[in-house]
C-alpha cells in the first residue's frame, strides 16, 4: 500500500515538474511575442541597472510584476531539483540553477525573443536559490521523504497558481 502511494507521489512530482518546465518554456520563449506583439531586444550587462530602475517605479504594474516574476519564476526549480536529481550538494544545485538562468537569457538574446539582462539572471538565480533553501529547510523539519514531496507539490501548485494569475492579470486576460 505504501509503495503505491510513493509511486503516485513520484508520478505527481514528475508530472508537475514537466508541466512547470513546459509552462516556463512557453512563457520565456513564446508568450512575450504572441501576447505583446513585440519583445525588447538588447543586452544589459550592468548589474542592478534594471533592478534599480524598476525599484524607483515599483508602484507601476510592469515594474512590480517584472521584479516579482523574475524573482519567483525559478523558485520551483530550486524545490524540484533535489527531488529529481537526488544526493547532490547544495553547491551542485546552485550551479545548475545559475547555468539555467544564463542559458535562458542567452537563448532569448540569440533568437531575439527578448532582452538579455544580467538583472534577470540575478533575480532568477535568487528565486531558484530561495526555492533550494526552502527545500533544505523543509527537509530538516520533515524527515519523511514522501511528506517532503507532498509539501513540495502543494507549495509548487500554489506558487504556480499565483504566478499564472499574475501573468494573466498583467497581460489583461483577467
Amino acid at each position: 500500500m505504501q509503495t503505491k502511494n510513493i509511486s503516485k507521489v513520484n508520478f505527481l512530482i514528475y508530472f508537475f515538474f514537466t508541466a512547470y518546465v513546459l509552462f516556463m518554456m512557453y512563457l520565456l520563449f513564446f508568450a512575450r511575442i504572441h501576447i505583446s506583439g513585440m519583445a525588447s531586444v538588447g543586452v544589459n550587462l550592468t548589474p542592478f541597472y534594471t533592478i534599480r530602475s524598476q525599484l524607483q517605479h515599483i508602484w507601476t504594474t510592469f515594474a512590480f510584476v517584472n521584479l516579482f516574476a523574475n524573482t519567483f519564476a525559478l523558485s520551483p526549480l530550486g524545490l524540484y531539483l533535489p527531488v529529481i536529481i537526488k544526493g547532490r550538494s547544495f553547491l551542485f544545485y546552485t550551479i545548475i540553477i545559475l547555468i539555467i538562468c544564463v542559458l535562458i537569457e542567452t537563448i532569448q538574446w540569440l533568437f531575439r525573443l527578448g532582452a538579455a539582462d544580467i538583472d534577470d539572471v540575478i533575480l532568477n538565480f535568487a528565486g531558484g536559490v530561495l526555492g533550494l533553501i526552502a527545500f533544505v529547510i523543509c527537509r530538516k523539519w520533515i524527515k519523511d521523504e514522501v511528506k517532503v514531496k507532498v509539501f513540495i507539490l502543494c507549495i509548487s501548485f500554489i506558487a504556480g497558481l499565483l504566478f499564472t494569475v499574475a501573468f494573466l492579470y498583467y497581460f489583461g486576460f483577467i
